[in-house]
C-alpha cells in the first residue's frame, strides 16, 4: 500500500504504535513521515499525542501544521524515537488504569451510603477539576 502512494502523497501521518520512524520512512521514500502515537482520550479532543521529532530537519510548515492539526486532539508531546515505546506502554493503558481508580473509587463511596450519582460527580471533579463532566447514574 504504501508503495502505491509514494508520488502521490506530500506527507503520512502514522499512528501505527510499534512502527519505528525508519521502517515508515523506508516504506514511504521521498515523503515526509510524522510518527505520532495519540491515546484514547483524544476521541473527546483530551488527550495525549506523542510526536516523534524528524531527524535531521528542523521544524517546517508542513511538521507545523501536523503538529497544529494534533493539537486539536489534546496535548501534543515530543518524545524522542528511542522512548516512543515507553510512551506508549505508559499513556496507551493509563485511560483504562484511571477508570479502574475511578471505579473502585465510587464504589467505595457507594459502600459508605453515598449515592452512586453524587459518588460518580465527586470523583469525577477531583480528577479531572478543571473539566466540565457531565455524570449519569
Amino acid at each position: 500500500m504504501a508503495a502505491e502512494n509514494v508520488g502521490h502523497v506530500r506527507a503520512v501521518a502514522s499512528g501505527l504504535g510499534s512502527t519505528p520512524l525508519a521502517e515508515l520512512q523506508r516504506a514511504y521514500p521521498g515523503v515526509a513521515v510524522f510518527r505520532l502515537l495519540p491515546n484514547t482520550p483524544v476521541a473527546v479532543r483530551q488527550g495525549v499525542v506523542c510526536h516523534v521529532p524528524l531527524p535531521g530537519r528542523g521544524e517546517d510548515a508542513l511538521e507545523r501544521e501536523v503538529l497544529a492539526r494534533s493539537r486539536r486532539l489534546g496535548t501534543v508531546v515530543e518524545v524522542e524515537e528511542r522512548l516512543m515505546m515507553a510512551a506508549m506502554g505508559m499513556m496507551s493503558v493509563g485511560p483504562a488504569y484511571q477508570a479502574l481508580l475511578a471505579e473502585a473509587q465510587v464504589d467505595g463511596a457507594v459502600r459508605h451510603g453515598i449515592g452512586p450519582g453524587v459518588a460518580s460527580r465527586m470523583v469525577v471533579q477531583t480528577s479531572a477539576p478543571d473539566r466540565v463532566c457531565e455524570v449519569t447514574g
